[in-house]
């Protein structure tokens, strides 16, 4: 089992890197691009693009942005497949993170942030 400060290591450095993580989360093994890590409500979060494994709710074809906190991850490493930017169309709502740490593009991160608080709440 990899510490919280490791993951947080690992992960910090896979999003700057745009690199692929794969871990388990909610009793699901997951491949998983990190976008964006930070904290919410006092827990470490990590949002970004999941492009295969398990979920409890459908994984649309090609993957879904997803957000985990980094107590619900286990088994974490890096992985051999490809960073995906995700649904570039779609752009992402950053409703999971309320103070960003580090992100794959800080910009389009900050001005995700700022959408999702001027829409009504959602978890």
């Amino acid at each position: 089992m990899v510490s919280s400060t490791a993951a947080l290591s690992l992960l910090r450095d896979a999003t700057r890197a745009r690199r692929e993580v794969a871990f388990a989360a909610n009793g699901h093994e997951r491949t998983f691009s990190p976008h964006v890590l930070g904290t919410k409500d006092g827990a470490w979060r990590i949002f970004g693009w999941q492009s295969g494994g398990g979920s409890a709710s459908a994984l649309r074809a090609g993957g879904d942005w997803r957000c985990f906190t980094i107590a619900s991850v286990t088994n974490l490493r890096l992985s051999d497949g490809v960073w995906s930017l995700g649904d570039a169309t779609e752009g992402y709502g950053l409703n999971c993170i309320e103070l960003i740490d580090t992100a794959a593009d800080l910009e389009y991160a900050a001005k995700s942030l700022q959408r999702a608080k001027r829409r009504p709440h959602q978890r």
